[in-house]
């Protein structure tokens, strides 16, 4: 129990932590307090230097300790990016975020390289992962029906279609393209074959003609007068 005669105000501590509302007026209190706030600034200190992709040791030497640095002297220390004004500031917030790039965006390129892989996007995105898989397999199996629908009944290779991952409208447009192929060859081996035919009919002598030579044959030799006949 504390008691301030001058102010008339008594406090109570619980006996299980003294130390929660130490008095700073006293040596031992004065120390508790130095503690917790020299915590505090090792914190914040961490934090800056794990922005501004330094140690904490730079922070400590280069910062000012507590000091106050303006404009350019800032800069020129590395603690801000930039000098600007509110509006510029205000205006860049309002555009839309560009498409993200390859390059490292912290300060000086110092920051460490993150790879993504499949494990990583597994352990820390696994609901994500697994949309993405439901959705993929989705897509997967009305790309094998709508295949399965178009080469019905046409001779061509499903299997090949669909291992090669081609969309259901590449392979009508292959089937269209091959069967027009198909159907010039068939006409112009019809017209090959035309040209054959009329070949062999020049060649070969009319039946009219043969059966008027047997005729006449007949009749000279007086066959047509045989009882026989």
């Amino acid at each position: 129990m504390n008691a301030d005669k001058n102010e008339g105000e008594i406090k109570f501590v619980s006996s299980q932590s003294p130390y929660k509302n130490a008095d700073p007026s006293t040596e031992a209190g004065a120390s508790e307090k130095q503690v917790v706030i020299d915590d505090l600034a090792a914190v914040f200190i961490s934090s800056v230097a794990r922005n501004r992709s330094i140690t904490d040791e730079k922070v400590l030497s280069e910062f000012g300790q507590g000091l106050v640095f303006v404009g350019r002297k800032a800069l020129k220390r590395s603690m801000i990016d930039e000098i600007s004004t509110f509006e510029d500031v205000m205006t860049k917030v309002q555009k839309p975020e560009s498409a993200p790039t390859t390059e490292d965006p912290t300060p000086g390129g110092g920051g460490p390289e993150i790879k993504i892989t499949g494990e990583l996007l597994r352990s820390d995105y696994s609901s994500l992962v697994e949309e993405f898989m439901t959705e993929g397999a989705s897509a997967e199996r009305a790309r094998i029906l709508e295949l399965q629908e178009i080469c019905a009944g046409r001779g061509v290779d499903l299997k090949a279609y669909i291992v090669g991952g081609v969309s259901a409208k590449d392979a009508a447009l292959d089937i269209l393209k091959n069967s027009r192929a198909s159907t010039n060859s068939s006409l112009a081996r019809l017209e090959q074959n035309e040209k054959e035919l009329a070949g062999l009919s020049a060649h070969c002598p009319a039946e009219e003609d043969d059966w008027s030579a047997e005729l006449e044959t007949v009749k000279n030799a007086g066959w047509l007068n045989d009882d026989r006949i």
